[in-house]
């Protein structure tokens, strides 16, 4: 199920980034070409008549000539919301990645991050420690979550009337925890339970809060968390674990 390592993978948030750095590359060609070409051309007019003028009018055609170029950059670093929802991503597992550096206190845990699998899918993060194995997926949201009927409610801070729902995150995030837990008995003979958790880097008032099997953690608050987790009620084989998981 879990491929071997390509490029960014095994780098927090490195799938991620891969697919935005390719998607902004592709919509900067088809989109922004035409507009780099007017830019220049207006930018070398500016310039080429401020060489020719004296006095303020040198200033405000430099000034021209700026305003030209700062117009393409803000293009530019402005690309639809399709492509930036993958910036925000990478961007969230590089601060969960971050947090989970505060388990490195603690000698007994192990964590990887950027786990893809045969069919390029990824999972963000996995830890095994002696509360157990967790697989976390982070969710960088501008926005106060919730969690309500097995899904994320995002609404917007401006304006709590508007908002929407990740639905079923509830039961994927189960899923891939089952998926996980059967790759590790099959590969290691090492039966343990995979708790998902989601990490929200978002306004989330509870800050920690369990719905249906999976928890729903604040980034900030997801190291202490874990590091305060109970041992695991069912000792398991966390060397063998560790072993699957670096190799997977």
């Amino acid at each position: 199920m879990f491929g071997t390592r390509r490029g960014s993978e095994g780098k927090p948030g490195g799938s991620a980034e891969d697919r935005f750095k390719t998607l902004v590359r592709a919509w900067r060609k088809r989109r922004l070409r035409p507009v780099l070409l007017v830019c220049i051309i207006f930018g070398v007019a500016f310039r080429a008549a401020g060489y020719a003028v004296s006095g303020d009018m040198k200033f405000w055609f430099g000034t021209l000539m700026g305003s030209v170029m700062a117009v393409y950059i803000a293009l530019r670093d402005s690309p639809p919301n399709y492509i930036e929802k993958w910036r925000m991503g990478f961007e969230g597992e590089k601060q969960t990645a971050k947090e989970l550096k505060r388990l490195s206190k603690h000698p007994d845990w192990f964590v990887r991050h950027d786990i893809v699998r045969e069919d390029r899918a990824n999972r963000d993060h996995v830890a095994v420690g002696p509360a157990g194995v967790f697989l976390m997926d982070s969710k960088n949201f501008s926005g106060i979550g919730s969690v309500e009927s097995d899904g994320l409610h995002v609404r917007q801070v401006e304006d709590p009337a508007d908002g929407w729902t990740c639905e079923g995150l509830g039961t994927r995030m189960r899923a891939w925890g089952a998926e996980l837990g059967e790759s590790i008995r099959t590969a290691t003979d090492v039966a343990v339970w995979v708790q998902p958790v989601v990490v929200l880097w978002m306004d989330f008032p509870p800050k920690v809060l369990e719905s249906s099997g999976v928890f729903y953690v604040e980034g900030k608050s997801l190291g202490d968390w874990l590091a305060g987790r109970p041992l695991s009620k069912k000792p398991f084989d966390s060397r063998r674990v560790v072993e699957f998981l670096r190799s997977a």
